[in-house]
């Protein structure tokens, strides 16, 4: 039940669903109108053409069986004419059925249409119940009902009610012919958000959602031109840039000037790494085509890099008792725990305590986490702190760091495993990072 109210309330503020209720309000007014108008003209023939029919045809029965009545000529009378009498006079009380009549006491019978003839009163009255033709004389009434009166729920009340169920559903059914294709359009530009710009809009419709359907589609093919020639100049230009960056390496090797040698070596490793990044990224953003994929001990892993990267325990690791082997590209995970770990040493004074690196792992996800102890985000950054070459430094002192593709690369690694990367910090409380990756806890140990 809760199910299906979340469901119809989320009906009701779709396209579909505004316009089924603008429909049925549509259909409801004009319905009433038109049946108000057919009201008033059916009121205004029957005064007008029935009425006076009526009061000659009740006039006959009233000199038929008299006034008090004869219960003889009644009886015979209802047989004949299909009628029920309800006579209540001078005589008493009397009913051609033997039952009361069910509209309640007769004398407080009051018609809806009357005529007054020689001081007597004909009238009738009509209601989904019962049509009742009535004569009253002095203190006498005579009442007459039709006897084959169908129930309002019977055949002919139930025909117009399921016509209408069925013009609604036909009416919903069309609706949603008409407007499945903003569905598809929806779904079509959640997946250009998330980046999967091969994705496309398949709507065979020729009006106008179908005319936005095609636009969005060439949107996508020019979007994915630009951004396939953006790739295409980024990787030949950093393919290019190896060589002149490895001979001016060996230049400065032979610099004599100590000091001077190291500030060039410096910038270009800086340079370096930005070639090696940008290279990366690239190649991650090729549907992720790129991995290696090993089962390898995570314990193994983690404790090699930190032995070679970072020793002398300027991090601190805190890893599961039992190990851990997944199915991983090792090389990446490693370029993604260099980041990572160079970002949090990089923002961590010396006086603080050292940055921290905890492995977790349960049967679902496998979790590594960065925690630093600086000075902290601004909440304001940190939805952007992944994307390419965003800092914020904007004045890019070489002090403060590199380029900004760093934690934009961690993304890249962790999505190509299927996992995500997530941000947390405070300001004057440090900076936690959390890489999290699939895993099933069944994967098999290297041999």
């Amino acid at each position: 039940m809760k199910k299906f109210c979340k469901h119809l309330r989320r009906f009701r503020h779709t396209l579909s669903g505004k316009l089924i209720f603008m429909f049925v309000v549509a259909a409801v007014v004009f319905v009433s109108l038109v049946g108000a108008g057919v009201s008033y003209a059916v009121r205004q023939h029957f005064r007008d053409q029935v009425q006076p029919n009526l009061v000659k045809y009740l006039d006959y029965i009233h000199s038929d069986i008299g006034m008090p009545a004869n219960r003889d000529r009644a009886t015979r009378l209802a047989t004949d004419l299909g009628l029920h009498i309800y006579v209540s006079d001078s005589v008493g009380q009397w009913s051609s059925t033997g039952q009361p009549f069910p509209g309640g006491e007769l004398r407080d019978f009051r018609p809806e249409y009357s005529h007054v003839k020689d001081g007597v009163e004909y009238g009738m009255v009509e209601n989904h119940h019962l049509t009742v033709f009535s004569i009253r004389s002095g203190g006498a009434v005579q009442l007459f009902s039709l006897a084959n009166v169908s129930h309002p729920l019977g055949p002919h009340g139930l025909l117009p009610t399921a016509a209408l169920l069925l013009v609604l559903l036909a009416l919903y059914l069309l609706t949603r012919h008409l407007i499945a294709p903003v569905q598809k359009i929806r779904k079509g530009l959640e997946f250009f958000g998330r980046g999967d710009m091969n994705h496309r809009i398949h709507v065979h419709r020729t009006d106008e959602l179908g005319d936005l359907a095609d636009s969005f589609n060439a949107m996508a093919d020019k979007v994915q031109l630009m951004l396939e020639s953006k790739r295409q100049l980024l990787l030949a230009i950093s393919h290019e840039l190896r060589s002149p960056l490895t001979r001016s390496r060996v230049c400065a090797e032979m610099i004599t000037d100590p000091e001077l040698s190291r500030k060039i070596q410096h910038d270009l490793n800086e340079m370096s790494k930005l070639v090696e990044e940008l290279l990366e990224t690239e190649r991650l953003s090729q549907n992720h085509n790129a991995l290696n994929i090993e089962h390898v001990s995570v314990r193994g892993l983690v404790s090699a890099f930190i032995e070679t990267a970072y020793p002398g325990g300027q991090v601190s690791v805190t890893m599961p008792e039992a190990d851990i082997h997944v199915a991983i590209d090792p090389v990446r995970i490693r370029l993604l725990l260099s980041n990572l770990v160079s970002n949090a040493i990089r923002y961590t004074p010396e006086s603080q305590t050292r940055p921290e690196l905890i492995i977790t792992g349960n049967d679902r996800m496998l979790r590594f986490r960065v925690k630093d102890h600086g000075e902290g985000i601004a909440p304001e950054h940190i939805p952007r702190l992944t994307e390419p070459f965003y800092r914020v430094d904007s004045a890019r002192q070489r002090e403060t760091g590199g380029y900004g593709l760093g934690l934009y690369l961690c993304r890249m690694i962790a999505e190509a495993h299927d996992g995500r990367l997530e941000i947390r910090s405070a300001r004057g409380r440090g900076t936690q990072v959390d890489v999290l990756l699939p895993w099933s806890g069944t994967d098999p140990q290297p041999d």
